[in-house]
């Protein structure tokens, strides 16, 4: 680090004196204040080296001092330019990043949202904790990920998918290893890869227990029983969309869960998949019923959610 500030200096100032030198390494180890008064120091003092003087040691040469001045802020600014901004922003804005993205992608605005993971990715790569740094590319490329596959380029968006969940796993981060492999596993249902889509489901559910996280459970029970039904699975179906619908019953009735309205509108969703599950099952009154309870639901988190 030193060597490189006095080698800088160097291509600054060819005839640098020793207290410039010493000034650049006094800015680089933080104190850039110092830096400058060092600098000044170095044109008022009859040193031949520190800067061009007057032949005569006892005057002031007022060309050197303020060729000395414009340095010392040139320096300052520099230095104060190069600093990285302090932690916290840079993953206070990631997490922005990626709200702005993900509102943008359920809203429709693809471009948008692609704008904001790519900054997202950008914003995460000047994390300097290594672990912050993993997580936040990882949410960005699967965030990506996720937009691709809405623009059909399922190439692409599978590739970011794989990677983002290598990366999660690398990371033992359960939350982010659901999140990517659900999406993933939304892409092979998309490209009717069925067996494989329930096949992702199912680990998510299973890392939804492992963290502990009940909403998340209760998504991922719905897209079990709707992978189910896909692959034949008539029965395990009803069950998984049964169980899931009562899970979202109980966390929706928790009025200080921040949640609550979300799981509501979950409840809604997987009444209308059991709706559909039973109506081709023949099941016409029992899909009848699904129906109006999918209505109930879904004007319940519309109401609690504007409250």
């Amino acid at each position: 680090m030193l060597g490189d500030a006095a080698t800088a200096l160097g291509a600054l100032v060819p005839a640098a004196s020793a207290d410039t030198i010493a000034a650049v390494l006094t800015a680089v180890n933080g104190d850039v204040n110092a830096a400058a008064e060092l600098l000044l120091s170095a044109a008022s003092q009859p040193d031949e080296g520190a800067c061009r003087r007057a032949e005569a040691p006892d005057q002031e040469d007022p060309a050197a001092i303020k060729e000395a001045e414009e340095l010392a802020a040139a320096l300052k600014l520099s230095l104060q330019a190069d600093e990285p901004p302090p932690e916290d922003d840079l993953r206070q804005k990631v997490s922005e990043l990626l709200d702005a993205g993900q509102e943008r992608r359920e809203r429709g605005d693809l471009k948008g949202a692609m704008e904001c993971f790519e900054r997202c990715r950008s914003t995460a790569e000047q994390l300097r904790s290594a672990r912050d740094r993993k997580r936040g590319i990882a949410s960005a490329i699967g965030s990506i990920g996720s937009v691709l596959t809405l623009l059909g380029e399922d190439r692409r968006a599978e590739a970011h998918l794989r990677d983002a969940i290598a990366m999660s796993r690398a990371l033992w981060d359960e939350i982010g290893m659901g999140w990517h492999t659900g999406n993933l596993a939304q892409l092979y249902a998309m490209q009717s890869r069925n067996d494989e889509a329930l096949s992702l489901h199912r680990e998510v559910l299973a890392l939804s227990r492992s963290t502990g996280d009940r909403h998340n459970e209760a998504a991922a029970l719905s897209s079990v029983g709707s992978a189910c039904f896909q692959v034949g699975q008539h029965a395990e179906a009803l069950d998984y969309l049964r169980r899931a619908i009562a899970l979202s019953r109980e966390l929706g009735e928790r009025a200080d869960d921040a949640r609550a309205a979300g799981a509501r509108a979950g409840q809604a969703g997987s009444h209308s998949r059991l709706c559909e599950a039973l109506t081709a099952l023949g099941h016409l009154e029992e899909a009848v019923e699904e129906a109006r309870s999918a209505r109930t639901a879904y004007a319940a988190a519309c109401t609690f959610a504007s409250t």
